[in-house]
């Protein structure tokens, strides 16, 4: 066995980590307070269809970046959007109505727009899909995010590796908390939005 080799992997696979999680590390010392990883900044503006994110200022907005490809955590985690918007639906709260979901896609290449409103914007009015002209453009909105991203291999049947993160935008356009699990439970997740919604 070749120890040297899996030594080599290893701490290549703790720095690919470290690199993703440094962004966010001021922000674990911050609040223990919330499920979600608390942050407070900016949230960067960018083109939903016809209009803007900031059109939906006044509202919490659940952001993951994702691909129709994916084979496992984008499915999660579009799974916890719906379950959270159903246990909004089931619970009369003044949240309920103040709630988006966003979903930008990865891989433009291959999500055509029929397919990506066909598996996101059709489960509800409050659902968005977006299309980035390229995966350069891709790759530039999701590194406003620091949403680790790297695709690799050629012709079409490329890979995309990422961090599948979810992203809590509040009313007033700032980045507020960061889901690094895509095994999530939804009642803490209402919880952190009530926390929110009175904070």
């Amino acid at each position: 066995m070749n120890y040297r080799a899996i030594l080599i992997a290893l701490l290549f696979a703790a720095t690919a980590a470290f690199v993703v999680a440094m962004p966010w590390l001021p922000a674990v010392f911050q609040s223990r307070d919330f499920y979600g990883l608390s942050v407070d900044q900016d949230a960067y503006n960018f083109a939903i269809g016809d209009g803007q994110l900031a059109d939906l200022q006044g509202r919490y907005v659940y952001l993951l970046f994702g691909f129709l490809r994916c084979n496992d955590v984008c499915h999660r985690q579009v799974a916890n959007m719906l379950a959270l918007n159903q246990q909004l639906q089931a619970i009369p709260t003044a949240s309920a109505d103040q709630v988006s979901f966003v979903f930008v896609s990865l891989d433009p290449e291959r999500d055509a727009v029929d397919q990506l409103q066909a598996y996101f914007d059709q489960q509800g009015p409050d659902f968005h899909s977006v299309k980035p002209a390229n995966s350069a453009a891709a790759h530039a909105l999701a590194s406003e995010y620091n949403e680790y991203f790297v695709k690799s291999g050629g012709g079409n049947d490329y890979q995309i590796d990422h961090s599948g993160f979810m992203y809590v935008i509040d009313p007033n356009g700032r980045l507020r908390l960061i889901y690094t699990s895509s095994h999530l439970n939804v009642v803490e997740m209402l919880s952190d939005l009530s926390k929110l919604s009175t904070s």
